[in-house]
Protein backbone atom coordinates (compact mmCIF):
# COMPACT_ATOMS: atom_id res chain seq x y z
CA UNK A 1 0.00 0.00 0.00
CA UNK A 2 1.29 3.11 -1.05
CA UNK A 3 2.09 5.81 1.94
CA UNK A 4 -0.70 8.27 0.20
CA UNK A 5 -3.06 5.05 0.32
CA UNK A 6 -2.40 4.80 4.35
CA UNK A 7 -2.66 8.59 5.31
CA UNK A 8 -6.27 8.02 3.52
CA UNK A 9 -6.78 4.92 5.02
CA UNK A 10 -6.22 6.82 8.56
CA UNK A 11 -7.88 9.56 7.92
CA UNK A 12 -11.05 7.70 7.20
CA UNK A 13 -10.89 5.72 10.08
CA UNK A 14 -10.36 8.28 12.88
CA UNK A 15 -11.85 11.75 11.01
CA UNK A 16 -15.32 11.10 9.81
CA UNK A 17 -15.37 12.86 6.40
CA UNK A 18 -16.77 16.30 7.73
CA UNK A 19 -14.55 16.70 10.11
CA UNK A 20 -12.09 16.57 7.53
CA UNK A 21 -13.68 19.59 5.23
CA UNK A 22 -13.99 21.40 8.43
CA UNK A 23 -10.51 21.61 8.86
CA UNK A 24 -9.44 24.91 9.77
CA UNK A 25 -6.26 26.40 8.38
CA UNK A 26 -3.90 28.81 9.97
CA UNK A 27 -4.17 31.68 7.56
CA UNK A 28 -4.75 35.19 8.24
CA UNK A 29 -8.40 36.83 7.90
CA UNK A 30 -9.66 38.70 5.02
CA UNK A 31 -11.64 41.70 4.28
CA UNK A 32 -12.17 42.89 8.01
CA UNK A 33 -14.36 45.57 7.42
CA UNK A 34 -16.66 48.02 9.96
CA UNK A 35 -20.30 47.60 8.57
CA UNK A 36 -22.14 49.85 11.25
CA UNK A 37 -20.80 52.46 13.29
CA UNK A 38 -22.97 54.52 15.65
CA UNK A 39 -22.76 56.96 18.68
CA UNK A 40 -22.49 53.83 20.99
CA UNK A 41 -22.40 50.84 18.99
CA UNK A 42 -19.63 49.27 16.16
CA UNK A 43 -20.25 46.40 13.78
CA UNK A 44 -17.61 44.12 12.41
CA UNK A 45 -17.39 41.89 9.54
CA UNK A 46 -14.48 39.48 8.07
CA UNK A 47 -14.81 36.58 5.42
CA UNK A 48 -15.18 33.22 7.43
CA UNK A 49 -13.11 29.57 6.47
CA UNK A 50 -15.58 27.23 7.29
CA UNK A 51 -14.98 25.63 10.38
CA UNK A 52 -13.18 28.18 11.36
CA UNK A 53 -13.47 29.76 15.46
CA UNK A 54 -12.22 32.90 15.71
CA UNK A 55 -10.56 35.17 18.71
CA UNK A 56 -11.51 38.74 19.21
CA UNK A 57 -10.49 41.50 20.91
CA UNK A 58 -11.57 45.29 21.48
CA UNK A 59 -9.91 47.80 23.04
CA UNK A 60 -9.19 51.66 23.43
CA UNK A 61 -5.72 50.79 23.32
CA UNK A 62 -3.92 51.91 20.08
CA UNK A 63 -0.78 49.47 21.61
CA UNK A 64 -3.34 46.83 22.35
CA UNK A 65 -2.23 46.56 26.40
CA UNK A 66 -4.25 45.02 29.25
CA UNK A 67 -7.07 47.62 29.26
CA UNK A 68 -9.22 45.47 27.21
CA UNK A 69 -12.87 46.25 26.81
CA UNK A 70 -13.53 42.70 25.83
CA UNK A 71 -12.32 39.75 24.40
CA UNK A 72 -13.37 36.11 23.38
CA UNK A 73 -13.95 33.22 21.02
CA UNK A 74 -16.82 33.22 18.39
CA UNK A 75 -18.47 29.84 17.26
CA UNK A 76 -17.67 28.01 14.34
CA UNK A 77 -18.07 29.55 11.02
CA UNK A 78 -19.31 32.83 12.60
CA UNK A 79 -18.23 35.95 10.59
CA UNK A 80 -19.50 39.16 12.17
CA UNK A 81 -20.01 40.73 15.91
CA UNK A 82 -21.28 43.07 17.61
CA UNK A 83 -20.28 45.66 20.79
CA UNK A 84 -22.74 48.23 22.19
CA UNK A 85 -23.20 50.50 25.05
CA UNK A 86 -19.83 52.01 23.67
CA UNK A 87 -18.61 55.40 24.87
CA UNK A 88 -19.59 58.35 22.55
CA UNK A 89 -16.71 60.26 20.88
CA UNK A 90 -14.42 57.91 21.52
CA UNK A 91 -12.00 55.59 19.60
CA UNK A 92 -11.90 51.68 19.26
CA UNK A 93 -9.55 48.84 17.93
CA UNK A 94 -11.01 45.53 16.97
CA UNK A 95 -8.55 42.81 16.35
CA UNK A 96 -9.43 39.21 15.29
CA UNK A 97 -7.86 36.32 14.12
CA UNK A 98 -8.75 32.08 13.49
CA UNK A 99 -8.73 30.54 17.02
CA UNK A 100 -6.14 28.04 15.80
CA UNK A 101 -3.44 30.59 14.91
CA UNK A 102 -0.89 30.94 17.34
CA UNK A 103 0.59 33.79 15.82
CA UNK A 104 -0.24 37.60 17.03
CA UNK A 105 1.19 38.80 14.33
CA UNK A 106 -1.70 37.42 12.00
CA UNK A 107 -4.14 38.83 14.33
CA UNK A 108 -6.17 41.59 11.14
CA UNK A 109 -6.77 45.41 12.69
CA UNK A 110 -9.39 47.62 12.21
CA UNK A 111 -9.74 51.03 13.88
CA UNK A 112 -12.89 54.21 14.29
CA UNK A 113 -14.50 56.32 16.17
CA UNK A 114 -18.05 56.06 17.54
CA UNK A 115 -19.40 59.55 17.25
CA UNK A 116 -22.10 61.99 18.63
CA UNK A 117 -23.75 64.49 16.54
CA UNK A 118 -22.75 67.69 16.07
CA UNK A 119 -24.53 70.55 18.05
CA UNK A 120 -24.91 72.78 15.17
CA UNK A 121 -26.59 75.64 17.47
CA UNK A 122 -28.15 76.56 21.25
CA UNK A 123 -31.14 78.74 21.92
CA UNK A 124 -32.05 79.71 25.45
CA UNK A 125 -35.96 78.87 25.67
CA UNK A 126 -36.64 80.19 29.08
CA UNK A 127 -34.28 82.37 31.62
CA UNK A 128 -35.09 82.58 34.90
CA UNK A 129 -33.63 83.38 38.74
CA UNK A 130 -32.18 79.98 39.11
CA UNK A 131 -32.77 77.94 35.55
CA UNK A 132 -32.09 78.19 32.47
CA UNK A 133 -33.86 76.25 29.41
CA UNK A 134 -31.74 75.56 26.25
CA UNK A 135 -32.41 73.77 23.44
CA UNK A 136 -29.90 72.09 21.11
CA UNK A 137 -30.06 71.54 17.49
CA UNK A 138 -28.50 69.33 14.82
CA UNK A 139 -28.90 68.55 11.16
CA UNK A 140 -31.97 66.10 10.71
CA UNK A 141 -32.78 63.68 11.48
CA UNK A 142 -31.42 64.88 14.76
CA UNK A 143 -29.84 63.54 17.86
CA UNK A 144 -29.90 59.41 17.60
CA UNK A 145 -27.72 58.77 20.91
CA UNK A 146 -29.30 60.33 23.83
CA UNK A 147 -28.63 58.10 25.85
CA UNK A 148 -24.88 58.53 25.83
CA UNK A 149 -25.02 61.55 28.09
CA UNK A 150 -21.94 62.92 26.21
CA UNK A 151 -19.97 65.13 28.66
CA UNK A 152 -22.75 64.68 31.51
CA UNK A 153 -25.42 66.69 29.60
CA UNK A 154 -28.86 64.97 27.93
CA UNK A 155 -29.75 66.68 24.67
CA UNK A 156 -33.00 66.83 24.02
CA UNK A 157 -34.51 67.27 20.30
CA UNK A 158 -37.35 70.18 20.01
CA UNK A 159 -39.47 68.89 16.38
CA UNK A 160 -41.44 72.33 16.90
CA UNK A 161 -37.93 74.65 16.27
CA UNK A 162 -35.76 72.65 13.57
CA UNK A 163 -33.77 75.65 13.13
CA UNK A 164 -29.69 74.91 12.16
CA UNK A 165 -26.64 76.99 11.75
CA UNK A 166 -23.75 76.93 9.50
CA UNK A 167 -21.60 75.05 12.58
CA UNK A 168 -20.60 77.85 14.26
CA UNK A 169 -17.10 80.12 14.19
CA UNK A 170 -19.07 82.61 12.70
CA UNK A 171 -19.88 86.57 14.17
CA UNK A 172 -23.75 87.51 13.94
CA UNK A 173 -24.62 91.23 13.68
CA UNK A 174 -26.95 91.83 16.86
CA UNK A 175 -28.96 94.71 18.35
CA UNK A 176 -26.54 97.52 18.61
CA UNK A 177 -26.09 98.77 22.66
CA UNK A 178 -28.05 102.49 22.90
CA UNK A 179 -25.51 104.12 24.26
CA UNK A 180 -21.98 103.71 22.14
CA UNK A 181 -19.73 104.11 25.11
CA UNK A 182 -15.87 103.10 25.45
CA UNK A 183 -13.54 102.61 28.65
CA UNK A 184 -17.20 100.58 29.99
CA UNK A 185 -17.05 97.34 32.37
CA UNK A 186 -19.70 94.61 31.39
CA UNK A 187 -20.48 91.16 33.31
CA UNK A 188 -23.57 88.64 32.65
CA UNK A 189 -25.87 87.68 35.52
CA UNK A 190 -28.90 85.58 34.74
CA UNK A 191 -28.86 85.13 31.44
CA UNK A 192 -28.01 88.93 30.66
CA UNK A 193 -25.29 91.28 30.00
CA UNK A 194 -24.89 94.36 31.42
CA UNK A 195 -22.98 97.46 30.01
CA UNK A 196 -22.10 99.47 33.38
CA UNK A 197 -20.33 103.60 32.63
CA UNK A 198 -17.58 104.33 30.45
CA UNK A 199 -17.35 107.03 28.51
CA UNK A 200 -19.61 109.28 26.06
CA UNK A 201 -18.86 112.11 23.99
CA UNK A 202 -15.89 113.32 25.72
CA UNK A 203 -17.55 112.52 29.64
CA UNK A 204 -17.91 109.78 31.72
CA UNK A 205 -21.00 108.72 32.64
CA UNK A 206 -23.23 106.43 34.68
CA UNK A 207 -25.71 104.23 32.23
CA UNK A 208 -26.41 100.65 32.67
CA UNK A 209 -28.03 98.99 29.92
CA UNK A 210 -29.11 95.45 30.04
CA UNK A 211 -29.00 92.95 26.84
CA UNK A 212 -31.09 90.02 26.68
CA UNK A 213 -29.52 87.36 24.09
CA UNK A 214 -32.99 85.52 23.35
CA UNK A 215 -35.21 89.16 22.98
CA UNK A 216 -31.89 90.71 20.97
CA UNK A 217 -32.75 93.56 23.36
CA UNK A 218 -31.58 96.69 25.30
CA UNK A 219 -33.23 98.02 28.35
CA UNK A 220 -31.84 100.79 30.26
CA UNK A 221 -31.76 99.78 34.11
CA UNK A 222 -30.62 102.66 37.22
CA UNK A 223 -27.41 104.01 36.40
CA UNK A 224 -24.91 104.27 39.18
CA UNK A 225 -24.53 106.64 41.96
CA UNK A 226 -21.14 107.73 40.68
CA UNK A 227 -20.56 108.26 36.60
CA UNK A 228 -17.03 106.81 36.10
CA UNK A 229 -15.06 105.18 33.36
CA UNK A 230 -12.21 102.03 33.18
CA UNK A 231 -14.37 100.48 36.35
CA UNK A 232 -14.15 96.66 37.17
CA UNK A 233 -17.79 95.18 36.93
CA UNK A 234 -18.09 91.80 38.30
CA UNK A 235 -21.29 89.82 38.93
CA UNK A 236 -21.76 87.55 42.35
CA UNK A 237 -24.25 85.62 44.08
CA UNK A 238 -27.18 87.70 42.10
CA UNK A 239 -25.43 91.15 42.29
CA UNK A 240 -23.42 93.15 40.28
CA UNK A 241 -20.19 95.07 41.21
CA UNK A 242 -18.68 98.37 39.58
CA UNK A 243 -15.23 99.08 41.73
CA UNK A 244 -13.00 101.59 41.41
CA UNK A 245 -12.56 103.72 38.09
CA UNK A 246 -11.87 107.16 36.60
CA UNK A 247 -14.40 109.89 37.80
CA UNK A 248 -12.61 112.46 35.32
CA UNK A 249 -14.14 113.42 32.10
CA UNK A 250 -10.54 113.38 31.05
CA UNK A 251 -10.52 109.63 31.94
CA UNK A 252 -6.77 109.96 31.89
CA UNK A 253 -6.63 109.06 36.07
CA UNK A 254 -6.91 112.49 37.32
CA UNK A 255 -10.07 111.63 39.73
CA UNK A 256 -9.27 107.70 40.40
CA UNK A 257 -11.81 106.50 42.66
CA UNK A 258 -12.26 103.90 45.69
CA UNK A 259 -15.89 103.81 45.36
CA UNK A 260 -17.76 100.05 45.45
CA UNK A 261 -21.63 100.21 43.96
CA UNK A 262 -23.43 97.29 43.87
CA UNK A 263 -26.83 96.84 41.62
CA UNK A 264 -29.37 94.46 42.06
CA UNK A 265 -31.59 93.71 39.02
CA UNK A 266 -34.50 92.50 40.95
CA UNK A 267 -35.31 95.74 42.71
CA UNK A 268 -33.34 97.56 39.83
CA UNK A 269 -31.49 99.72 42.31
CA UNK A 270 -27.80 100.67 43.78
CA UNK A 271 -26.21 100.55 47.19
CA UNK A 272 -23.00 101.17 48.72
CA UNK A 273 -20.71 98.43 49.35
CA UNK A 274 -17.44 98.97 51.59
CA UNK A 275 -14.52 101.14 49.27
CA UNK A 276 -12.10 99.78 47.86
CA UNK A 277 -8.64 100.10 49.88
CA UNK A 278 -6.46 100.99 46.79
CA UNK A 279 -8.00 103.78 44.41
CA UNK A 280 -7.76 102.21 41.15
CA UNK A 281 -9.29 102.39 37.05
CA UNK A 282 -8.71 99.67 34.44
CA UNK A 283 -8.19 97.39 37.44
CA UNK A 284 -8.95 93.13 36.67
CA UNK A 285 -12.07 92.28 38.33
CA UNK A 286 -12.98 88.35 39.05
CA UNK A 287 -15.69 86.70 41.51
CA UNK A 288 -14.15 83.83 43.00
CA UNK A 289 -16.41 81.19 45.40
CA UNK A 290 -18.19 84.06 46.98
CA UNK A 291 -15.59 87.08 47.10
CA UNK A 292 -14.39 89.43 44.33
CA UNK A 293 -10.61 90.03 44.07
CA UNK A 294 -9.63 93.17 42.23
CA UNK A 295 -5.77 92.82 40.52
CA UNK A 296 -3.96 95.27 39.93
CA UNK A 297 -5.01 98.55 37.45
CA UNK A 298 -3.68 102.44 37.60
CA UNK A 299 -3.52 104.34 40.74
CA UNK A 300 -1.84 102.53 42.90
CA UNK A 301 1.30 100.22 42.79
CA UNK A 302 0.23 98.16 39.65
CA UNK A 303 0.71 95.15 42.01
CA UNK A 304 -2.49 95.25 44.57
CA UNK A 305 -4.59 92.20 44.82
CA UNK A 306 -7.61 93.08 46.91
CA UNK A 307 -10.28 90.87 48.06
CA UNK A 308 -13.83 91.94 49.04
CA UNK A 309 -15.94 89.94 50.97
CA UNK A 310 -19.71 90.98 50.29
CA UNK A 311 -21.45 89.05 52.69
CA UNK A 312 -19.34 90.90 55.76
CA UNK A 313 -18.68 94.11 53.46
Amino acid sequence: MSIFASVFLFLAIFFPPSFVHALCVPTPVTNLAITLTTSTRLDFSWDNESGCQYDMVITTMSNWSWLWITTGTSVADANTTSYASLLANTTYYFRVKKNIDPLDANYQEVSTNTWIESIVDIRFDEVLATTITASAYTITPGFSGLSADFAGIKIGRNDLNPLWSSGGDVWTTRANIPTGRARTGAAPLAGRAYVIGGLNAGAVVAVNEEYDPVANSWATRAPMSTARCAVGVVSLMGRIYAIGGDTDNSCGGVVITQANEIYDPVVNSWTSGANMPTARMDAGAVALSSTVFVIAGNGGANTENEEYDPLSD
